[in-house]
């Protein structure tokens, strides 16, 4: 998680595991490949003085399971840390939009009462860009979307966009 020091205080930092034992540090959940984790940060905006939350996961590549897992394990911590503090995620899901995952993570596969919004679904000015996240280092799949920006119930989004820029040829992720 990066920020911009001149206009967020970074209050506190963590991470948790995606794993029967979100504590213990390098724990492999499920049937995930690897160890998961998701790093958060509290920061406060010095312009509005208002606290926020930023979630970074990356879910397992190969376990379904992990995913599925994960997904739970996330939307009940989210509230364990930030209360009701706004907050925003994003990160590597492995996920596409018609998988379990992402019904878990929007609510639409009830695990609960929490769940998450998809900043696309939302943005006042709609979405630019294209419609896949994926590319395997190569180049990007149609209709492969499986990292996401989601936010609490209360943010206002203004846009949406799926950035597929390189840098000297190189991609910023996978």
């Amino acid at each position: 998680i990066l920020s911009r020091r001149a206009r967020f205080n970074l209050l506190a930092t963590a991470t948790f595991w995606l794993s029967e034992t979100p504590e213990k540090i390098g724990a492999k959940g499920w049937d995930a490949d690897f160890p998961r984790i998701v790093t958060w940060a509290k920061f406060e905006d010095l312009q509005t003085k208002k606290i926020f939350f930023h979630f970074n996961p990356h879910f397992d590549h190969k376990g379904e399971k992990a995913r599925t897992e994960s997904a739970k394990l996330l939307l009940a911590q989210i509230p364990k840390i930030a209360g009701k503090s706004p907050f925003v995620v994003t990160g590597d899901f492995n996920a596409k939009d018609d998988t379990a995952v992402y019904r878990i993570l929007t609510g639409r596969e009830a695990v609960g009462n929490f769940k998450l919004t998809d900043a696309r679904e939302v943005s006042v000015n709609g979405h630019f860009g294209g419609n896949s996240t994926f590319n395997a280092f190569k180049e990007l799949i149609p209709g492969n979307r499986i990292d996401y920006v989601f936010v609490g119930s209360e943010a206002k989004v203004l846009e949406h966009g799926i950035l597929s820029d390189r840098w000297d040829g190189l991609w910023a992720s996978d």
